[in-house]
């Protein structure tokens, strides 16, 4: 019968190190045996941190994967609505071009008015966030801070990226488009 997988416990003073230990039990295995592989040495501090964790760990990367996840149906049905909304403006820009405006003058009022709408919101998803992030926050979760200005910062800026984005691509093919044919679009 071929052994399973075994669990050495090892006693030491309180004044060794972990390293030096480390090297006196590979010493002591490999004069008893040289074919036995060791591997995973750590302190029992470490397993046990690494093993009281693990629940407050898994719930936090299913909770930052589903964040991650709704950050990408917020960021497709913004790009879907504000689309949706310049393409509507197409006969607008064209009317804009006709009367004389060029089209940078066109993308730049493209871009106030897409910063305008996306603004409000913004405004009120930070300060949701900023307000119940704190009642969120849990000792459990030593490693996630609720204030974190990384998050708070990141996705704002790629909501308005998205809100810019999802603005630009209608606009910018209005802007370049005969003001006669636009006129003509429905």
């Amino acid at each position: 019968a071929r052994p399973g997988p075994m669990t050495m416990v090892v006693l030491a003073a309180d004044d060794a190190s972990p390293i030096a230990l480390t090297a006196s039990v590979r010493t002591a295995a490999a004069s008893v045996n040289s074919k036995v592989p060791l591997y995973d040495l750590r302190t029992m501090e470490d397993l046990y941190r690494s093993r009281a964790l693990l629940p407050s760990r898994m719930v936090s990367q299913i909770v930052t994967a589903l964040g991650v996840l709704g950050l990408v149906l917020a960021c497709v049905g913004l790009y879907a609505v504000v689309s949706f909304l310049f393409s509507n403006r197409i006969q607008e820009i064209g009317i804009r071009m006709a009367v004389g405006a060029s089209p940078p003058l066109v993308l730049g009022m493209v871009i106030r008015h897409a910063m305008f709408l996306i603004a409000p919101g913004l405004a009120l998803g930070l300060g949701v966030a900023v307000v119940l992030t704190p009642m969120l926050a849990s000792p459990a979760f030593d490693f996630v801070t609720p204030g974190d200005p990384l998050v708070l910062t990141l996705a704002p800026v790629t909501m308005a990226a998205v809100c810019l984005i999802a603005a630009l691509v209608p606009a910018r093919r209005a802007a370049h488009v005969d003001p006669t044919r636009a006129l003509r679009h429905d």
